[in-house]
């Protein structure tokens, strides 16, 4: 990249994080005291589609059929499980707001990730809200069983930081574009941590109803 496409890149990373995010908290429950977010049970998601629709982990939800969904601005909504597609750990949300609302969102990037190419993990890590870490990608097509045994494969493997919270949420390319879903890090090991690609994620969209004129 030249030198006045990484300034235009970098402003619009910093422009993404600090609007409203189409990221969201995806909890069992979300309690908010004095302008203060609480949660329990809790993961990430991130919008995809503008009328609420949610891509998170299936382990974030688990056999919930509705979980609550918290933005980094206003009271947190509930949502409900539309589609599960557990063979890539993916469940698709929609946030029940009554359709007043048209949210930000993140379109999945189509650009292939390569070795060493420079990828931000953005989620929810412990007490910690719209955390953001950086790393590379250091492999791809991995495999990985999931501890309830689950075989997951084609995964990108990164040593950006992924911690309890983060599954779920977004892996962005250098352009701020979705690249995958932090879905599991190698328990024992640091700096070893695994998204699904954006290819699955485009497979669960296709549930998505039509757009209405």
């Amino acid at each position: 990249m030249t030198a006045s496409v990484l300034v235009a890149v970098a402003v619009h990373l910093a422009v993404l994080f600090d609007s409203c995010p189409p990221l969201v908290i995806v909890a069992k429950e979300i309690v908010v005291e004095n302008g203060k977010m609480s949660f329990k049970g809790h993961g990430s998601g991130v919008v995809v589609d503008p009328r609420g629709y949610v891509v998170t982990c299936l382990h974030c939800v688990g056999r919930r059929d509705e979980v609550a969904a918290g933005f980094r601005l206003g009271l947190p909504l509930p949502a409900t499980v539309v589609h599960r597609q557990p063979e890539d750990d993916l469940a698709l949300l929609k946030i029940e707001d009554g359709g007043r609302w048209r949210y930000p969102f993140l379109r999945p990037s189509s650009d292939l990730p390569r070795v060493t190419d420079r990828v931000h993990v953005w989620g929810h890590p412990h007490e910690f809200p719209f955390t953001l870490s950086s790393g590379t990608v250091t492999a791809i097509n991995r495999g990985l069983k999931m501890p309830d045994g689950d075989p997951l494969s084609g995964l990108i493997q990164v040593d950006a930081a992924i911690n309890s919270g983060c599954s779920g949420g977004a892996l962005l390319n250098a352009k701020g574009e979705l690249l995958g879903i932090p879905v599991a890090i190698r328990e024992g090991a640091q700096g070893i941590g695994f998204a699904v690609p954006t290819r699955a994620v485009r497979r669960l969209m296709e549930n998505l109803p039509p757009v209405e004129d």
